[in-house]
């Protein structure tokens, strides 16, 4: 029956439910070209035109029976992880009427007989001219909502081919397996090109359009078949058992299980079977020789997860089928993996040959090519065994041993040939045949290098593989014969394997990944590229062990340099390596125009994606796939700091429970949701600095407490748990004990995120003066986005990353009064009081109770909102945050205090903005009620007028005096000569007097001269709150106290602020503040005319 293209189209990707932005691929087989078109009815009507067209130039057309995620470049036919969609399962039959290796084939009319009798009939059968090509089409195109789904269809298709496969096998007919996800098969109403002589049409034999089948039906019959090929346990131990003592096996059952035995212990047992299972399936042995295996380790070790292991078992061997990766030895423990390489040895390839013959053998057979080949690939000495078994099985009497010689001497030239990179040409031209690649020499590549990936090509030799080593092929000519002189490369098979570049260029550094091929296994190590392919780091790699030495490097260097240039440049049309894309620090990144968010150890991604951020570590990864050019990971370089700062962005706890924690304390304290809003406001930074609405990368929220810290219990560091356990555990509260470097590493790899440090009180190592420029140092690097430029080697500086991020800090003393007032630090922090009033029983409790929920239920909120947020960002850009940026920074300023604050507070405005923009977009993305969201919004503005209340309206030295003066006021009784004249017995204790000291000029200046404890005293308690040194350096700098020029043994000179004075008989060390700034006149104007001795007290304004 004729059936269009468009219309076959049509019938499996009907337009109704198949999913948006889904592509259809069509490939040529001579140019190994693909061309992509939308799968729409337009699409269709395009993708029918061009095979119709491709068609008439004699080129063979196939379709990928799963729809595309996206367009495909036109070098790229695709794999598993680009499909998106299924319209159904299928089979491609291979029967006797085509050109085919296997012999054992059915005639069209049996395999299409066979197929309408089954259960589960298809629902179309197209016969491609050499078989059959039937579908099994599903009520609605299965459309992939995520990684556990294509892995669901891998599965099942696998299964369900492995039950067609039994059936066959019933029939002792030969059915090849091609469950692939990315499977391509003839477009009906073109035609089969095999023999370009004699064209064979591809057409619709079969079709049924009503019969559709539920996921459910298809894999219920191929269990009842899996399970009717006796896949139970005990018919698995017989036939396992008997396997075991026929001649020929090569795995002892009981030698396996004793030797796995000690190792199957509690708590690894899975991975122990996916791994033995992997190992065993590889080495060729019956999955029912696996399942026994398993099945009696089970019984003897007492694990009471049978089901589990059988289904390891089943999904290795289903994965093999599909073409997939799976663990093997080099996941079990080393000692094991050398028993089992011992006891389960690799098929001989002798016996194999011999064993495909059939038996009785089929001799003629050996003279087709496929077969010859296979010759042409053993040794010599496995050569002449196999010619010795063939005359002591009586084949010499059917094919000459003679014949046979020069028949495979000239398959071995022929692949000599195709070393050489030359097109060899059989029977009038095979369109198929060209250079030869690198796993039809070294079959074990085929496992790490694309398919189709060539030797290099050299002028006068050619490199091959022989006897597990790369060599060199030189060809010389003498006399009229050309001879090849064979040099080693290297002592083992190495190769390039997967590129790693990073995702941003000017942050990271690129690297391959290099494999080499030791001890029967692969081994693996990813090298920088600046080390792989310079002569003089030959020690980097021997670290990684890599068997090179200074002898071999620059050959293996030029190897694999022309490896890299081919699989990045292409040379020799050969095709690109998988590239994973490398991360070195949190936050968004942007990859071939898609925005995504790394958070911790996972990645974000638009659609509602989700995987884990080291994915480039998954074996899964298909060497020709081209996702993986957007697979991302992190770089493999990680310091153990940076593993320990993104252990702790991970989830804990309930998501709904979470969230609802942080929306009730958010609304009661209104530190706390200006804290979370601030955290959520974190991922917009680099928008808003973009959009100009910002001019710091960052800013700063500290929590400090009332009455200098002397007071406990006020809900400083619980505030900073609660407001960490948005993106992860509340753990990631540190003391500040870091290293400058430490802080530097903490802030770029938190990018777009917040970092939280405690006791920010202990910055700096080495006295007061450190502490100040260390804390203006961190406010600044917050600010400015970068840590300090060092030098580089050849000269000059080396930018270090740039970052955006928001520091929550506690501490046990306001650390704003050691920052100098001219240094711009106050408008890079926003300042809260403490979460709790006072130390109470009660406020003790509620302390240790939001703590302990931040701890049961963190993580959840965050991803939730941040992938939310990688979404919306997708779908409308960037505009909605300057927008909400923009709307909230107007009602911040609407209501600025009059007064001095005013300047300040409108810069802090901007940060502040952020943090209700965030706190808007984190209620919209968790979906809150209008209600909550009005009650937490208005709560976050109580935060913010808090942290305008604590700007500082005047100086620190002007609040310093302030301070002074009060204390004196409230003291003069306790200070010798400001006493009053009816006071008659001396205090206890004197803390000041008022005398006359020396100034550098060598001028006596009045003065009260206070000692260090009084000074200390009158600056640091409440309402002032300042830090004693740094009020004393203020006082100093603005001139209100005396102080002295001492030059040093060194010839160097230092300001004393604090001068010996005489108390009551007792010299102390005491600062001195000029008299007349406790009058009521100017602070420059005259001290009056009262002597130390009998001073006149009325003229201080007590």
């Amino acid at each position: 029956m004729e059936l269009r293209p468009t219309d076959f189209f049509a019938l499996l990707y009907p337009t109704t439910t198949t999913p948006d932005n889904a592509w259809l691929t069509l490939w040529t087989r001579q140019d190994k070209l693909t061309r992509s078109f939308p799968a729409t009815p337009e699409g269709f009507q395009q993708a029918e035109e061009e095979a119709l067209r491709l068609d008439g130039e004699g080129k063979d057309v196939y379709f990928g029976v799963g729809l595309r995620k996206e367009k495909l470049p036109p070098e790229k036919r695709g794999a598993a992880g680009d499909v998106v969609a299924l319209p159904g399962l299928w089979v491609d039959a291979d029967c006797q009427e085509g050109i085919h290796k296997a012999g054992n084939l059915p005639a069209k009319g049996e395999a299409l007989q066979t197929l309408l009798d089954l259960p589960v009939p298809p629902t179309v059968v197209v016969d491609s001219g050499g078989g059959l090509h039937a579908y099994w089409l599903f009520r609605e195109p299965w459309a992939f909502g995520g990684e556990d789904d294509r892995r669901e269809a891998a599965s099942l298709s696998a299964r369900f081919q492995q039950a067609l496969q039994a059936l066959w096998r019933e029939q002792n007919w030969e059915l090849d397996n091609t469950s692939d996800l990315a499977r391509i098969l003839r477009v009906p109403g073109t035609r089969n090109w095999k023999d370009p002589g004699n064209p064979r049409e591809v057409k619709v034999v079969h079709l049924d359009p009503g019969r559709r089948y539920a996921l459910e039906e298809l894999a219920r019959w191929a269990g009842e078949v899996l399970r009717r090929e006796g896949k139970g346990i005990r018919a698995a131990l017989e036939r396992a058992n008997a396997a075991a003592a026929a001649p020929g096996t090569d795995a002892d059952v009981e030698a396996v299980v004793g030797a796995v035995k000690p190792w199957w212990s509690e708590g690894d047992r899975h991975n122990r079977a996916l791994a033995l299972a992997g190992f065993l399936a590889k080495r060729g042995v019956p999955q029912e020789t696996v399942e026994a295996i398993i099945a009696r380790l089970v019984e003897e070790t007492g694990d009471s997860e049978v089901k589990d292991r059988l289904r390891a078992v089943a999904d290795t061997y289903a994965k093999l089928a599909a073409g997939e990766r799976v663990t093997g030895l080099s996941a079990l423990p080393q000692e094991l993996a050398e028993k089992l390489d011992s006891l389960v040895r690799r098929p001989d390839p002798v016996q194999a040959i011999l064993a495909d013959l059939g038996d009785p053998p089929e001799w003629p057979r050996l003279f087709e090519q496929s077969v010859l080949r296979r010759l042409a690939g053993l040794r010599e000495e496995d050569f002449q065994r196999f010619l010795a078994e063939v005359k002591a099985r009586g084949g010499a009497k059917v094919v000459s041993p003679g014949d046979l010689k020069k028949a495979v001497k000239q398959a071995r030239a022929k692949v000599k040939a195709e070393r050489r990179g030359l097109e060899v040409l059989e029977g009038g031209g095979d369109p198929l045949a060209g250079p030869r690649t690198i796993a039809e020499a070294f079959p074990p590549a085929k496992d790490v290098l694309p398919e189709g990936f060539p030797f290099p090509a050299l002028e006068d030799g050619y490199y091959d593989i022989r006897r597990d080593r790369v060599v060199r092929v030189e060809l010389k000519r003498k006399g009229e014969e050309e001879e090849e002189e064979e040099e080693a490369i290297t002592d083992t098979v190495v190769l390039l394997t997967r590129r790693i570049t990073p995702v941003e260029a000017d942050s990271g550094i690129e690297k391959f990944r290099v494999a080499w091929w030791e001890r029967d296994r692969w081994r693996f190590g990813d090298v920088p590229a600046r080390y792989l392919f310079d002569r003089k780091r030959v020690a980097e790699l021997v670290d990684l062990g890599i068997p090179v030495s200074s002898g071999n490097v620059d050959k293996l260097i030029d190897w694999l340099h022309r490896l890299r240039c081919m699989a990045v440049l292409g040379h020799q049309g050969a095709p690109e390596l998988p590239t994973v894309h490398a991360v070195n620090r949190c936050g968004w990144h942007e990859l071939n125009g898609e925005k995504f968010f790394v958070l911790g150890r996972e990645i974000l991604r638009p659609g509602g994606a989700s995987l884990p951020a080291d994915a480039g570590d998954r074996e899964e990864i298909e060497a020709d796939s081209p996702r993986t050019d957007t697979d991302v990971r992190w770089a493999e370089d990680l310091s153990a700091l940076e593993r320990q700062i993104l252990s702790g962005f991970r989830c804990s706890g309930d998501p709904e429970e979470q969230k609802k924690f942080l929306l009730d304390t958010a609304i009661r304290y209104p530190q706390v949701a200006f804290g979370v809003g601030c955290a959520a406001g974190a991922p917009l930074l680099r928008f808003a600095r973009e959009a100009g609405l910002l001019d710091v990368n960052g800013f700063t929220v500290l929590m400090v407490p009332r009455a200098g810290g002397r007071s406990r219990h006020q809900g400083k560091s619980t505030w900073n748990m609660v407001v960490a356990s948005l993106y992860g555990s509340p753990a990631r509260c540190r003391n500040y004990d870091a290293t400058q470097v430490a802080q530097e590493i903490v802030l770029g790899t938190c990018c777009d995120l917040t970092v939280h440090r405690e006791d920010l009180q202990l910055v700096g190592t080495r006295g007061k003066k450190d502490r100040e420029a260390e804390l203006l140092r961190l406010v600044h690097q917050v600010a400015k986005g970068e840590g300090r430029d060092r030098g580089a080697r050849s000269g000059g500086g080396r930018k270090t990353r740039e970052f955006f991020t928001v520091l929550f800090a506690t501490a046990e003393l306001d650390v704003t009064t050691w920052l100098p007032t001219e240094s711009g630090a106050h408008d890079r922090i926003l300042k809260l009081p403490p979460l709790l009033p006072e130390e109470s029983d009660e406020n003790r409790a509620e302390s240790e109770r939001l703590q302990q929920v931040a701890a049961e239920h963190h993580g959840h909120a965050g991803r939730e909102y941040l992938a939310w947020l990688v979404e919306k960002v997708r779908r409308e850009g960037d505009g909605f945050i300057r927008e909400g940026i923009n709307d909230a920074l107007g009602l911040l300023r609407r209501n600025l205090p009059g007064d001095a604050r005013r300047a300040s507070a409108g810069r802090l405005a901007s940060r502040a903005a952020v943090g209700l923009c965030g706190l808007t977009l984190l209620l919209e993305a968790w979906q809150v009620g209008d209600e909550t969201a009005f009650a937490a919004i208005k709560s976050f503005l109580r935060g913010w007028e808090m942290a305008v209340d604590a700007v500082p309206a005047e100086t620190v030295a002007d609040r310093a005096l302030e301070a002074v003066q009060a204390f004196v006021a409230a003291n003069r009784e306790l200070i010798q000569g400001l006493r009053g004249p009816d006071a008659k017995n001396p205090p206890p204790k004197w803390i000041g007097t008022l005398t006359e000291v020396v100034d550098d000029s060598g001028q006596k200046v009045r003065v009260v001269a206070l000692t260090e404890p009084a000074f200390a005293e009158a600056v640091s308690r409440e309402p002032f709150d300042l830090d004693p040194h740094h009020a004393l350096q203020a006082l100093a700098a603005k001139g209100y106290t005396v102080t002295r020029k001492e030059k040093m043994t060194d010839g160097k000179e230092k300001v004393r602020t604090k001068l010996p004075v005489r108390i009551a008989g007792t010299v102390a060390r005491c600062i001195c503040i000029p008299f007349h700034v406790f009058t009521t006149g100017e602070a420059d104007g005259s001290e009056g005319g009262a002597s130390p001795s009998n001073p006149d007290v009325d003229e201080i304004p007590f």
